[in-house]
């Protein structure tokens, strides 16, 4: 008896392709014997070019019903308006899809040889190329997962003789009418994905069967891209179908784990570089726990249709040894593709390990004097905190003025702080040291690595990491004890790097994100210029712009709660203030800044130069005119894609250098503290650099000879500030990790609420007043909240009130006062020489005075002991705040949590734990690499060209799961008669 088909397409919109699609069943040698378009929101003009065809019913459907619900919505309408068929068949075909004219015979005389046959169905093809195949055939592990067999791969006729198949997809399944009906169609709960994978399902454990039709062909549309949605769908089907398959106790410990694994899984995929898979899954566990799919009554359903047991289609299922093959020659494969991309940054064989030990040398050999030293001082730099508790306390919200007992928001200085002394956690301090003596070998090898990205020359990397590492910028910072300065050095680098590897990866925007809120925190000065680069990367980024949103999230997390604090307090541009001690300089003004010195010293060569007819800033000048050489060949050459994109950087640079001298966020006394150029200065020598590196991969030939002249000139320049150390005139000394006189250091480790009141001679007649406690100040504990107040507190006015009594009566005996600060010694800082006069008055005045016994002279200056004095303050209101750490109130609490949150996150998001499928997600962006490569064809070499070819194959961004994976060699039963 001939079989009757029934062929329904399920037309969705504006469904371009539908005529190809009718066009093509009407064209099949082997008529159906009636169409039917079911119409999911079709426009009027689509509706038309349906009925234009002469289907013989049109099942208009609202816009939101799956493929599904269309389906068994036409057979609602044909069992209502059409007579029935014997031995009726279905043939499901979507508006994309183009079958071949002899599909449906090939499905039907499958059919005709396979009496038990349920379910057949055909070979599907890409549109876009008919010689590949997109989908023939579906699996799942023994887990659970879909499996697609064979995908993308090219239709050679090796899989003819594959038949007996777990599933079939959707796209041109022909299924028997009684079995639809007897099934109950496709699931609801499964309106996109997986719809067909468990009605085959069902249809096995229903004694029926399911094969492949290899000879029949359907020409198939892309797949849809994935995104948010699509990551939901097939997550969401994926539970949905654990909970109908498992049995009743499987099925409560399943519902019970679906939230909370959701979150877990959470925190998986930021170890593996897939966070567009977080919300999906979370989403996805929400829906199906609170019964959007129904999976009890699918449940119900499956109960009901199933005759066989389970075992039935474990042979039909991928097994675990073939699944473990096949990762394995997917990891093959990917070792392959990350093998130039591993000997492009490898040390050896590239040189990179003689720049290191060459840098060390230098730094040892300058740095000399400081051998030893477990604390540096002077300049900017102050010890950091004798313990990790306070080193860390000094985060989040807590006491950011200990003299007063004021509370506050830290700076996010503290926490890089914080985190760089938990490496020396036995002596925080000593971490400075360490990082003193690391920087030129560190500065080296950052550029070093950032330059292996554009050039295989090993000469080249070896210039770019002698020239960062003798900048002034670095150079100058050494001398003059700022940390912060040094810090940014170091990390521009490997901003620009991270910053690159953004534009393909979600580990690279991660790292860029914490390169920049590191960046920041040392240096706010520099968000302006950073925030024209975001905008700029944003733009670059074209269709992926919205993950390089994410690199403001650490910054905002970070940052929010100071600019909060500052805006409340009217001053919002003091969130620009410099962090850490103040140290008030006489910045360079005009094109003077691109020197690369931050004052008017410029490093030293203001005094050896003395006054002359030529300005010294000129003489310097032409000590750069090589470098300067190399910078404009750079910019005109064929290396100019690089060169001006340097430009930009060091255009940014220079503008920041520029505004920032005259700005002042900060005063010590009545002194105006403008921002340091330093971290501008070193964005401007981060662009110079890489124009120059852009002209000397230019000049091919005579390049080794005019870089080798631009490094001596370079280094002629530094030569006082590097030699400063050597010379004795460096700011930045060793130390003993004291900021106060011994005894009052023994006092405050024991009692850490002691007060010292020190009072600094200012010329004219003035004094600063400020009290500190414990063993003193420490760089761990300053805050730009308290040196950017624009006026006093009432604990400042109760401490000048006391400072100017001591000063000008012998008589005065404010013990309720000093009592109630809790301050137990005065302290008179030695005078510089235009304010000896103020100090010998003050000394003779504290000396008179009976309340004080002179507890000796030091290197700090002259010291007093309060007579019978507190251990602290016994006024309350300065008392209680300094008993408040930064996690003992709700503020402080919330303010480090969601900050520890984003940084853990993005931390687990940057560190390379993606495995071999992340690096290869890297590799994938070579085509831009190649864009960005100063080597010429004849200097890249067969290699080069070979790692674009690699890199050209599609590779994806994520490691996919098992239910993306395609299995070659899964295995499939003969065809039976």
């Amino acid at each position: 008896m001939p079989f009757g088909v029934t062929t329904i397409v399920v037309a969705r919109g504006a469904a371009r392709r539908l005529g190809r699609t009718l066009d093509a069943v009407a064209a099949q040698t082997r008529h159906s014997d009636r169409i039917v378009v079911a119409a999911i929101g079709l426009d009027d003009a689509t509706l038309d070019l349906a009925r234009g065809t002469g289907p013989d019913l049109i099942v208009a459907l609202p816009a939101d019903l799956s493929f599904g619900l269309a389906v068994q919505a036409a057979v609602d309408e044909i069992e209502a308006h059409l007579p029935p068929l014997d031995d009726g068949w279905y043939w499901l075909l979507r508006d994309d899809a183009v079958a071949d004219p002899d599909a449906l015979s090939a499905l039907l005389a499958t059919a005709e040889r396979n009496p038990s046959l349920e379910v057949t169905g055909p070979k599907l093809l890409r549109a876009d190329d008919r010689a590949v195949l997109a989908g023939f055939g579906q699996s799942v592990t023994r887990g659970g997962r879909r499996i697609e067999l064979r995908r993308d791969e090219l239709d050679q006729g090796q899989f003819e003789g594959v038949s007996d198949v777990y599933a079939v997809d959707r796209v041109g399944m022909l299924v028997r009418a009684s079995t639809w009906a007897e099934l109950g169609g496709f699931d609801p709960g499964l309106p996109d994905v997986d719809d067909a994978l468990d009605f085959c399902t069902r249809v096995w454990l229903a004694d029926g069967r399911v094969l492949l039709t290899p000879g029949a062909r359907v020409e198939v549309a892309a797949v849809t891209p994935r995104g948010f949605d699509r990551e939901r769908t097939v997550r969401t089907a994926q539970l949905h179908r654990g909970l109908v398959a498992s049995g009743p106790v499987e099925y409560a410990l399943r519902w019970i784990g679906l939230v909370p694994i959701a979150f877990l899984r959470a925190f998986w995929h930021l170890l593996r570089k897939r966070p567009g898979r977080i919300g999906p899954d979370v989403v996805a566990a929400f829906v199906v726990a609170f019964g959007r799919t129904d999976a009890w009554g699918a449940r119900a359903r499956f109960a009901r249709t199933s005759t066989q047991p389970l075992r039935v289609i474990e042979r039909l299922q991928i097994a675990p040894d073939d699944l473990r093959r096949t990762r394995a020659l997917r990891r093959d494969q990917l070792r392959a593709q990350t093998r130039e991309e591993r000997e492009r940054y490898a040390l050896f064989g590239t040189g990179g390990v003689w720049v290191l030990i060459a840098s060390v040398i230098v730094s040892v050999l300058l740095l000399f004097p400081l051998l030893g030293d477990a604390t540096l001082t002077g300049g900017a730099l102050l010890p950091l905190s004798s313990s990790l508790t306070e080193l860390w306390g000094n985060t989040g919200y807590g006491v950011r003025d200990s003299g007063a007992g004021a509370l506050g928001v830290a700076d996010p200085f503290a926490l890089v702080l914080a985190i760089l002394g938990t490496l020396t956690f036995w002596h925080p301090s000593l971490v400075i040291v360490v990082l003193w003596f690391l920087a030129m070998p560190l500065s080296a090898f950052g550029a070093w690595f950032l330059t292996a990205r554009f050039t295989n020359r090993g000469w080249l990397r070896a210039v770019a990491a002698f020239t960062w590492m003798l900048v002034p910028p670095l150079q100058a910072a050494l001398a003059d004890g700022r940390l912060s300065v040094v810090l940014v050095h170091l990390l521009l680098p490997w901003l620009v790097f991270a910053g690159l590897h953004a534009q393909r990866a979600w580990s690279g925007v991660a790292a860029a994100s914490l390169v920049v809120a590191a960046v920041l925190a040392c240096a706010p000065s520099l968000t302006p210029a950073l925030v024209v680069l975001w905008i700029v990367a944003v733009v670059a980024a074209g269709r992926l712009w919205y993950r390089q949103l994410f690199i403001a999230v650490p910054v905002v997390a970070l940052f929010l709660p100071l600019v909060v604090a500052q805006w409340n307090r009217g001053r919002p541009l003091a969130v620009f203030a410099d962090p850490g001690l103040p140290n008030p300089v006489d910045p360079v003004r005009g094109w003077a800044v691109a020197l690369g010195f931050p004052d008017t010293t410029l490093g030293g060569w203001t005094s050896l130069l003395g006054d002359g007819a030529v300005e010294p800033a000129v003489l310097l000048g032409g000590l750069l005119l090589p470098l300067a050489m190399l910078v404009l060949v750079g910019l005109f050459a064929r290396t100019q894609h690089v060169g001006l994109a340097a430009l930009v950087i060091g255009l940014l640079g220079f503008a920041s250098s520029a505004l920032m001298g005259g700005f002042a966020a900060t005063s010590i006394g009545d002194r105006a503290v403008p921002l340091d150029l330093g971290p501008a200065q070193s964005l401007l020598a981060c662009g110079v650099l890489g124009a120059v590196i852009a002209g000397a991969a230019a000049l091919r030939r005579i390049a080794p000879v005019v870089s080798i002249v631009a490094l001596a000139g370079l280094a002629v320049l530094v030569a006082p500030a590097a030699g400063a150390h050597l010379a004795g005139t460096a700011t930045a000394t060793g130390g003993d990790g004291r900021s106060l006189p011994a005894i009052v250091e023994a006092v405050g480790r024991a009692e850490p609420e002691v007060g010292t009141l020190v009072i600094t001679p200012m010329p004219d007649g003035a004094m600063r007043v400020h009290l500190v406690r414990g063993t003193g100040e420490t760089l761990d504990g300053q805050s730009t909240l308290r040196a950017t107040a624009d006026s006093f507190s009432p604990t400042d006015t109760r401490l000048a009130e006391l400072a100017v009594g001591l000063a000008s009566d012998p008589t005065f005996a404010p013990t309720s006062e000093l009592h109630a600060l809790g301050v137990g010694f005065v302290l008179i800082e030695r005078p510089s020489d235009d304010s000896e006069q103020v100090a010998a008055r003050l000394t003779s005045t504290i000396d008179a005075n009976g309340l004080f016994s002179a507890a000796g002279e030091s290197e700090f200056g002259d010291l007093w002991q309060v007579e019978n004095s507190t251990i602290g303050p016994a006024d309350p209101d300065v008392a209680e705040p300094l008993a408040t750490g930064n996690v003992d109130t709700w503020l402080g609490r919330g303010v480090l949590a969601v900050q520890v949150l984003v940084l853990v996150a993005a931390v687990l998001l940057a560190v390379p734990t993606g495995g071999l499928d992340a690096r290869a997600a890297l590799v994938a962006g070579m085509p831009r690499r190649r864009r960005e490569s100063l080597d010429d064809e004849q200097d890249l070499g067969r290699r080069a060209f070979r790692a674009v070819d690699v890199a050209d194959e599609h590779v994806p961004s994520y490691e996919p799961d098992e239910d993306e994976t395609s299995v070659d060699d899964a295995r499939g039963g003969d065809e039976r008669g």
